[in-house]
């Protein structure tokens, strides 16, 4: 059961990520294409959130200049440029969004951050065990590489980039990238429409490399 519940928690990341611009809101009903009038579409939950609001400051790294915002739990940080839009609790409470671009063949490309606690687990088991569980919750599920890298802060994390499909959504390419800190794993996942995920990725690889434990 473990097990289980880690593989579903790093792959949640992928599928909160795919309601994308037609995709289904909190609420269960079909969100309309995002506009300049609506950009955080889809709406947010009907019950408000009782977490506290992430903080964010100046914040300036090798290759991402942004604002840095830290966790509302405390639990990370990560540089966030002013193209992404925040749309924080709109698919799951507890996990942190941005919507990375305008829509494109029905999908809005966006980055989720998500913590769960994984015990005494390390990088490499982690990563490993998600990757052997991944097909059974992503339909066409294609690992394309597996890593690890220092972040810029001198942060190991794991690099992981895959393909696959997620509910009714069209063939998706997904950059994850990990931390582990004490008992919790923190996953930070770029989701974009096959068409968008290179130019998605080469522009916002340098913002997930600033994921860093607090």
């Amino acid at each position: 059961m473990t097990q289980r519940l880690i593989i579903v928690a790093f792959v949640a990341v992928a599928s909160v990520g795919c309601a994308g611009a037609d995709g289904p809101t909190a609420s269960g009903t079909a969100s309309p294409t995002p506009t300049e009038a609506s950009p955080s579409s889809p709406a947010a939950p009907a019950t408000a959130s009782t977490r506290p609001p992430g903080t964010v400051g100046p914040g300036t790294t090798d290759g991402a200049v942004g604002t840095t915002f830290v966790d509302p739990e405390g639990a990370y940080r990560i540089t966030v440029p002013d193209e992404w839009v925040a749309n924080h609790g709109a698919f799951a409470e507890g996990v942190e969004s941005w919507f990375t671009g305008p829509a494109e063949g029905g999908f809005r490309p966006n980055v989720k951050v998500l913590t769960h606690v994984v015990g005494d687990m390390d990088l490499d088991a982690y990563g490993d065990l998600s990757i052997e569980g991944a097909p059974t919750l992503i339909a066409e599920f294609e690992l394309v590489d597996s890593r690890t890298e220092l972040g810029e802060g001198g942060t190991e994390l794991g690099v992981m980039e895959y393909r696959g499909r997620v509910a009714a959504d069209g063939p998706l390419g997904f950059l994850a990238v990990y931390a582990i800190s004490e008992e919790n794993a923190i996953v930070a996942t770029l989701t974009a429409s096959v068409d968008t995920y290179a130019a998605q990725r080469d522009a916002w690889l340098p913002y997930l490399f600033t994921l860093e434990p607090t």
